[in-house]
This record gives structure tokens, sequence and C-alpha cells, in this order.
């Protein structure tokens, strides 16, 4: 099963040409940007794939100022690849210590969805094709206006 939210080690942290400010860590292979000097190699932390739906509590940075949306009867954010100062950031690194109110004590590769409320988001299907489409559109197909 895939797990949304585990605790990682930090396996190498690299600077980003031309940002002063932010630097690009890799955990299992992902390239996750941080904020400079916050971790370093080594460091126990927790990772959250791509595709998670993070809470509005855990994260609220991610909302950008605006009003958070819901999913799942869960207020949060999609946490999405992005890319900043050229580089891509494949998911989000939190300390284990991250909140006054919130420490995490685990093991490297502990799954810690279900006690910070992070699910798998799914697009919602088109209302249009409920119950008769078996999918999305297959990526790698060009979409046409053909007949």
């Amino acid at each position: 099963m895939r797990k949304l939210a585990s605790i990682q080690k930090i396996i190498d942290i690299h600077p980003i040409e031309g940002a002063d400010a932010i630097e690009v860590a890799t955990i299992n292979s992902w390239k996750v940007v941080v904020k400079k000097g916050e971790f370093n190699v080594g460091d126990l932390v927790v990772y959250l794939e791509v595709d998670s739906w993070v809470p509005t509590a855990l994260a609220p940075f991610l909302t950008k100022g605006k009003e958070p949306r819901e999913y799942d009867g869960i207020k949060g954010e999609r946490l999405r690849t992005i890319k900043l100062r050229g580089q891509l950031s494949q998911g989000l690194i939190l300390p284990l210590e991250y909140s006054p109110g919130l420490y995490i004590q685990g093991s490297e590769d502990d799954d810690v969805s279900e006690l910070l409320g992070v699910v798998k988001y799914d697009p919602p299907v088109n209302a249009q094709v409920a119950g008769i489409a078996h999918g999305n559109f297959p990526s790698m197909i060009p979409k046409t206006d053909e007949d």
C-alpha cells in the first residue's frame, strides 16, 4: 500500500543555482525544495507524497492565503509537483516536531498518514460520464475534436 505520509531520512542536500533562500533535498530519489538551513543530511523528517490531500491544520501555507478547499470532508489542499527556481519539487518535507502540539515518533519508513489525516486525492469524475467511464482519458493519447 502507498504511504502518503511517512518518516524518511534526508539522503542529500544541494543548493539551487540562483536561489539564496531555498535548496533541494533528496528523499528516496525524490527531489524536494526546502528552506535553506532548515534540514541537514541524515535528518529524519515527515515526507508527504505528491497527490496527497493535506489538511490545512498541517500545512496552512499550501492554501496561499485563500479559503481552503474541501475533499472527502477534509479542508486542505492537494499536494502537486511544482517547479521553484527551475527545480522540480516532488512532495513536501516537514520536521518531526512541526508544531507545539504535534511531535511524531517512529522510525524510518513508518507510515504516519492516518495520524496526520493525510488521504489520497483522486480527481472527481466528470458528471457527464459518471457511471460510464472506467477512468480518466489516457494522457499519452493526444486529444482532438476529430470524428
